[in-house]
């Protein structure tokens, strides 16, 4: 698979710009048909937890998606990122892309998609283990964890119960901690 050359120029313009391979680009709404995407996604979690730009490419051309948000055409940084026709089949690779996921609008639509999601993080992880800079933050938390357990101090909210209330109680808690 031989991917088209990376665009020199950039366009800054809110949305998707499609960039051929003879260097042209246009502004489209999305990256359309195409079946296979390596994606990309950017935020700023000081601000908000939307995207201000995402990047794709694909075996024909390379897609930029910039936030109006981020231009300063709009006070609203609430964005979602659309992929395109959610009845055409894709697949969609990055790494963590399960965080990006959340950011693609087609994602909240209650038929769902055809899109399909590989994340590269996920692979490595179940490959290779955690790596060397997430292992302190592990073993730490893992170290707080059993001192906890050992003395009963857990709190409630660290603790995932059965019921799907339960559970959801669990994450919303960890989501709003970040």
């Amino acid at each position: 698979l031989e991917l088209p050359d990376m665009p020199e120029h950039w366009a800054h313009q809110p949305g998707w710009t499609k960039y051929y391979r003879d260097g042209s680009y246009e502004h489209v709404q999305d990256p359309g048909d195409e079946s296979m995407l390596c994606f990309d996604v950017e935020t700023m979690p000081e601000h908000h937890h939307y995207a201000v730009m995402a990047c794709a490419v694909s075996p024909s051309a390379w897609y930029v998606w910039i936030s109006p948000w981020l231009l300063g055409e709009t006070s609203d940084p609430e964005h979602l990122i659309p992929l395109g026709d959610p009845s055409i089949p894709r697949v969609v690779v990055g790494h963590n892309v399960s965080y990006d996921r959340a950011r693609i609008l087609e994602e909240y639509n209650v038929r769902g998609t055809k899109n399909r999601f590989l994340d590269t993080m996920a692979l490595h992880v179940a490959v290779s283990g955690i790596s060397s800079h997430q292992r302190p933050q592990w073993m730490a938390y893992k170290k707080s964890r059993t001192a906890e357990d050992q003395d009963g101090s857990a709190e409630p909210s660290d603790q995932i119960g059965e019921s799907e209330e339960d559970i959801r109680r669990f994450f919303e808690a960890k989501f709003n901690a970040s």
